[in-house]
């Protein structure tokens, strides 16, 4: 099963990789902001992006960066909208496959792209 996004088509029918939870943690700040930006995230989509990498809810997102809930599931909604995706999963899966694309992850690590049933 695939779905559209703002990157090409985009499988839907995946579980993520436990260690592509760790995506931010690899990423140098620099890096980050290339991913962001080619996916023409905002700042605070980003962010949003990068807490929900850690499985983070909207209510400890909103405390961690100062906002209200509503802000957070409305820049979310957003973010699933610019990225063509209904998931947090897909969203990640994504941003994964862009810092592949854009070469800031290496091949060797293939432990962090989306594993596709047979």
């Amino acid at each position: 099963m695939t779905t559209e996004s703002s990157v090409g088509p985009v499988r839907t029918d995946f579980r993520l990789r436990p260690c592509a939870r760790r995506l931010p943690d690899l990423l140098s700040r620099d890096q980050w902001e290339q991913m962001r930006a080619q996916l023409d995230l905002s700042v605070r989509q980003g962010q949003i992006l990068k807490c929900a990498f850690h499985d983070e809810r909207d209510s400890v997102i909103a405390e961690r960066l100062g906002l209200s809930e509503h802000t957070v599931h409305t820049q979310r909604k957003r973010l699933f909208r610019k990225l063509g995706v209904t998931s947090m999963v897909q969203a990640i899966a994504i941003a994964a496959t862009c810092c592949f694309e854009l070469g800031i992850l290496a091949e060797e690590r293939s432990d962090m792209t989306p594993q596709f049933p047979a």
